[in-house]
């Protein structure tokens, strides 16, 4: 396990605010969405078990920019380990751009969020997850790699 991206993605959103409960889910209505919202409420990212996100990787749709911003590096923390919920693989299809071109606006909003140093820490963590991400297209990796590594320069 590489020391240096985990430290990397610790400093780089050290300082991102709790976006308030309000702003953790979509829509709040929607039966997952408040599970979700029940597990998540007032927790730091910090705080996020490997099974707790194991269990909720394929519910990230579910957060507000400002909640998927907040609790993105528990996501990617969780997936360097064993990774036994393939969390990582879940991470690199909400991290790479959308072929519907439709999509891309919603996209550009969401990932704006992300300060270039953030931006960087998610292109290394891309980087070091490649190897061992199973069943993953190729091309969606190098979008989400070409992506993200424009985004940190």
């Amino acid at each position: 396990m590489n020391m240096t991206l985990i430290e990397q993605i610790k400093e780089a959103f050290e300082n991102v605010e709790y976006p308030g409960d309000m702003n953790l889910v979509e829509n709040i209505q929607d039966f997952e969405s408040h599970k979700m919202f029940q597990v998540l409420k007032g927790k730091d990212w910090r705080d996020i078990t490997d099974d707790i996100a194991g269990d909720w990787r394929m519910s990230l749709p579910l957060l507000t920019n400002m909640g998927f911003h907040y609790f993105l590096p528990a996501f990617m923390l969780a997936s360097l380990g064993e990774d036994k919920y393939e969390v990582g693989t879940f991470l690199v299809y909400r991290l790479e751009p959308p072929t519907d071109k439709s999509e891309l606006a919603e996209f550009h909003t969401r990932m704006g969020e992300f300060n270039k140093s953030q931006a960087s820490a998610i292109y290394k963590y891309l980087k070091s997850i490649a190897d061992y991400v199973e069943e993953l297209d190729p091309n969606y990796l190098k979008e989400a790699l070409d992506f993200w590594k424009q985004a940190s320069t």
